[in-house]
């Protein structure tokens, strides 16, 4: 049984966070996805206004990063995940 929620998966990603840990990091999660056939999207250098029809968000970055998701989207309500790679 898959903890993972059903359905679009929104992965936003620093890619300039780590030197690029970031970016390697949100490689290796869409494969994982992919080979799980997981419906996601990736966001690197524009992030959407809102994330209606995802059902959860996996940021993947640093301290900025989350910092800068959660004062652009203090009121999402969906699950959210971090994958540090700052």
């Amino acid at each position: 049984m898959s903890m993972l929620p059903s359905g679009h998966i929104a992965l936003v990603c620093n890619p300039l966070a780590g030197s690029g840990r970031a970016r390697r990091i949100t490689v290796r999660l869409q494969d994982w996805l992919r080979e799980r056939g997981l419906s996601h999207q990736v966001f690197t250098q524009a992030w959407p206004g809102e994330f209606s029809g995802f059902r959860a968000v996996w940021i993947i970055g640093g301290d900025g990063t989350m910092n800068y998701f959660i004062n652009h989207y203090p009121r999402i309500g969906l699950p959210l995940a971090l994958f540090p790679g700052g």
